[in-house]
């Protein structure tokens, strides 16, 4: 059984080198259960590769990973292809490497607002609609965990807060940690800022450094999320 008091996952002076390049430097990170921590940072940074240190799919030059005995982890991934030549249902989707009775099916798409799209065709649905249908494929999992890779891709302005909102009404239903990618930082204007991010967002910069957390989200946004949030902090330099 997992212990409530500990991290779900927990990286701890996290390095990686490949040939002469380091990608990730001294990285100290953890999620636990109820909590979203959001990783922002620009293509190269290092977020999906931290992540995937943290997941296990790759291996640290250097540091540690902790994970609760048994962890059941819910993955939405950042790029899906669709083959318009083989039709591929809602549905289908849904189960296509892992079980799920229709039931399961139904109350997944009715938790994230689709149930209505059971058995249409993937490739018809918008950017938000099949988002939503990954999401709820991650459901099926019944993770302690979500670990969602840019969840707005492909999402229009408008479904971008509704989106965030509704992760973080998962995250308060299922009791699940979160941990997220976004790819644009704050500016301070606002106008580059991943609308409906909770606070704190921690920015991964090049070369893998960790920034300071960044710039204040509108409070509307902070209360969707309760204000349950994470961060990503560096390790102590010497």
């Amino acid at each position: 059984m997992n212990n409530p008091a500990s991290p779900l996952i927990e990286g701890r002076g996290l390095s990686l080198t490949l040939g002469a390049k380091q990608l990730l430097s001294g990285v100290d990170i953890a999620v636990a259960a109820g909590e979203i921590v959001t990783l922002i940072g620009p293509n190269g940074a290092g977020k999906s590769t931290l992540v995937r240190l943290l997941l296990g799919l790759m291996k640290p030059t250097s540091g540690t990973v902790e994970r609760q005995p048994n962890l059941s982890i819910g993955y939405l991934p950042q790029h899906l292809t669709i083959d318009p030549v083989l039709p591929l249902s809602v549905r289908r989707m849904l189960t296509l490497t892992q079980r799920a009775s229709l039931t399961e099916q139904e109350q997944a798409l009715t938790q994230v607002g689709v149930a209505h799209l059971a058995d249409a065709p993937l490739e018809t649905l918008s950017g938000g609609e099949r988002q939503r249908v990954l999401l709820a494929r991650a459901l099926l999992r019944r993770p302690q965990l979500l670990v969602l890779d840019e969840p707005t891709q492909g999402v229009d302005f408008a479904g971008e807060a509704a989106l965030y909102q509704l992760i973080g009404e998962l995250r308060t239903r299922h009791g699940c940690g979160v941990l997220m990618i976004s790819p644009r930082p704050a500016s301070g204007d606002g106008r580059h800022r991943p609308r409906g991010l909770p606070q704190p967002a921690y920015l991964l910069r090049r070369g893998a450094r960790i920034g300071a957390p960044a710039p204040g989200v509108p409070g509307a946004v902070r209360a969707a999320f309760g204000g349950q949030t994470g961060g990503l902090r560096p390790s102590p330099r010497p």
